[in-house]
């Protein structure tokens, strides 16, 4: 039984109106942080550029949680909406994901037994024919038809092959890919000092805004 959920959505042309006219406002308050958004690269040859980065990076920060705090007290009852109808077929929705799941699984195990059996059968039959002195390229077992026709519609069986396993000692080094989270997480906790074979780490500081 879903229950039924009551929600006080605004009118959405007018919220979006006020949306629009308080983004100008920041846009026209913001001119000097949007050209400099705009530069392609930000350098600082010494201190005094080192500091006015510091101060406009402090603005860029309380510009942007201003901002994007206005949006999202906006922005609120229209996700709150979004989420009680989400939650009304939530269920539901999970439950026919699960069946197509189970449904495409099995179809596509019983497809995968099938040519496998057919071409172990091609394999017997043109090992036969090559002992009975006959060319084996002229022995073929057709291939089960990809597309079942049903009263609701058709299903056609695209050909995939997944990885079944994976020897990690036999594998070439480009297919590795490395765990740069927890490369960074040992470099982090080690203060570079972790001995990782292969890795190298760099000092690369992150601005953390403080309040005054």
């Amino acid at each position: 039984m879903t229950e039924e959920v009551a929600l006080i959505v605004p009118d959405f042309k007018v919220a979006l109106g006020e949306a629009a006219e308080r983004f100008r406002g920041f846009l026209m308050r913001d001119t000097e942080l949007v050209r400099a958004a705009s530069q392609k690269e930000i350098v600082i040859n010494n201190d005094d550029d080192y500091a006015k980065a510091g101060a406009m990076l402090n603005l860029t920060r309380d510009s942007f949680k201003e901002e994007d705090g206005y949006r999202k007290e906006k922005a609120k009852p229209y996700d709150d909406a979004a989420k009680a109808v989400n939650e009304i077929y939530r269920d539901h929705l999970n439950a026919l994901k699960a069946l197509d799941k189970a449904l495409a699984g099995a179809m596509s195990k019983f497809a995968s037994q099938k040519e496998k059996a057919r071409l172990e059968l091609e394999a017997k039959l043109k090992k036969e024919a090559e002992d009975s002195g006959i060319a084996p390229s002229q022995v073929t077992v057709a291939a089960t038809a990809k597309t079942t026709s049903n009263v609701v519609g058709s299903i056609t069986m695209r050909d995939k092959w997944k990885v079944a396993s994976v020897d990690m000692a036999l594998l070439p080094e480009c297919w590795k890919i490395a765990n740069m989270d927890g490369l960074e997480k040992a470099g982090n906790e080690s203060k570079g000092q972790a001995v990782i074979p292969g890795v190298v780490f760099e000092y690369a500081p992150v601005p953390a805004t403080g309040s005054k």
